[in-house]
């Protein structure tokens, strides 16, 4: 399967420089119209970064560096052509938001190792912004050549002829997802260093643990979330998921509450419980917890990544379904439903009302007459089961449902931006019961 390119580098600024002003707007009203004045400084600066994104360099040790390698990237980009015959270079990027710093190395790595890529190039990357998690960071920068002064070079590049020839074929020009699917061939690329491992045994001893023990992790995005992240991002209350808890641990898990800055703590009681993020959070362990649970259950985020790039199955529940990570094997997803004028709209008005518009009902469901309805914890028990079935190799799949998965796909087919998110199969399934309760609305 080729990769399809899906932006173009013009496109691609003018998408950037659009977004940048529109923020830039956004923190200036802040500033004139907002309540709290002791944050104008903060807005001030975001300004300032949004419209100077050389600001961002400024104060880093290899500034000059950076500097001169703007002044000769030009030069330096063409003279990269001219070698190509002897020494294939290429410039990657790889994005500071936490889902993309997963993805895009496991991704890259995975691919290259399976022979999907090209193998005979130099690929050098560089992070674009402040890196979120330094475990991850670390990680990459063993598998991979990374440097801020390569970024230069990489722009340079995207405007000169025969771009495509000397980029990386990774976000943004090229999906994120693993469209092709080679995480079913090889084994996660990023590892863990045995020094990293006995921390890990550290750190499980003081949640109550021990190496082997076998644990879910819980991943519900509350409103921390909104409070420590510029991207839009739909949250929920922890505490709301008790019955979800329940049925964890009657069947014999630990239950690590996930997250980072979360907003308050998670209030069940029980020793097999543990309320990471709000008491142990720390960087080696949301990495190594995300890699290494039973299972991931989850309303979305970044750090969902980590259990896809390391190939762990997903329980994902209040999804849209355009973006529900259907290249993770063995997942089970289940979806919002949206309801106007008392009917369910169908897939294909969904698909209809857009990806952007789907995303943004949060926000206006006064304004659009359409009520959002998101799973009912039974559901979610219910996928639950169902995901321990499918472990335990007990479970049996009907060609009833099978068809409806195929169904469903053949739908989904339909948006126009498919084959950026999603492969030749989905690998993630609708959930069982799910699918046949839904089916008046999923199905059509």
């Amino acid at each position: 399967m080729e990769l399809k390119l899906r932006n173009t580098p013009y496109n691609f600024l003018y998408k950037r420089w659009k977004w940048r002003i529109k923020s830039a707007y956004n923190e200036l009203n802040n500033i004139l119209f907002g309540d709290e004045k002791g944050q104008n400084i903060k807005h001030i600066k975001n300004i300032i970064m949004r419209l100077l994104p050389i600001a961002h360099h400024l104060r880093k040790p290899y500034f000059p560096a950076y500097l001169l390698c703007l002044i000769v990237s030009f030069p330096v980009v063409l003279l990269v052509r001219v070698v190509r015959p002897i020494v294939h270079i290429r410039f990657g990027r790889i994005h500071s938001g936490f889902g993309q710093t997963v993805l895009i190395p496991e991704v890259y790595l995975s691919r290259r190792k399976v022979g999907f890529d090209e193998q005979n190039t130099v690929d050098i990357f560089f992070f674009e912004g402040d890196i979120k998690n330094q475990q991850l960071r670390k990680m990459i920068c063993r598998k991979m050549f990374v440097n801020p002064l390569i970024q230069p070079f990489y722009n340079a590049n995207l405007f000169l002829s025969g771009w495509k020839t000397h980029l990386v074929k990774s976000p943004s020009y090229y999906p994120e997802p693993d469209v092709e699917h080679s995480f079913l061939e090889v084994p996660p690329q990023l590892t863990f260093q045995n020094e990293e491992l006995g921390q890990v045994k550290t750190e499980l001893v003081k949640y109550g643990m021990k190496p082997g023990d076998k644990f879910v992790c819980l991943y519900v995005r509350d409103a921390g979330y909104k409070l420590n992240s510029s991207s839009f991002g739909i949250c929920f209350d922890v505490n709301q998921f008790g019955r979800i808890i329940d049925k964890l641990i009657d069947v014999g898990y630990y239950v690590l509450r996930m997250g980072k800055n979360v907003e308050k703590p998670l209030t069940y009681s029980h020793t097999r419980v543990i309320d990471y993020g709000w008491k142990f959070q720390s960087d080696l362990m949301d990495i190594w917890l995300a890699a290494n649970c039973e299972f991931f259950v989850n309303t979305g985020g970044g750090l969902t990544s980590v259990a896809v790039a390391f190939r762990r199955p997903l329980i994902n529940f209040n999804f849209d379904v355009f973006t529900f990570w259907s290249t993770a094997k063995d997942s089970l997803v289940a979806f919002n439903r949206f309801k106007k004028d008392g009917k369910y709209l169908t897939l294909r008005e969904i698909i209809a009302f857009g990806f952007n518009g789907i995303l943004q009902l949060a926000m206006n469901t006064k304004q659009t007459g359409i009520q959002i309805e998101e799973q009912s914890e039974q559901e979610v028990i219910d996928m639950i089961d169902e995901m321990i079935s499918r472990l335990n190799g007990s479970w049996k799949t009907s060609n009833d449902l099978m068809e409806m998965q195929d169904r469903f796909r053949s739908i989904l087919k339909e948006w126009d931006d498919f084959h950026f998110w999603h492969g030749k199969k989905l690998l993630c399934k609708v959930g069982h019961n799910y699918m046949l309760q839904n089916q008046d609305w999923l199905l059509k």
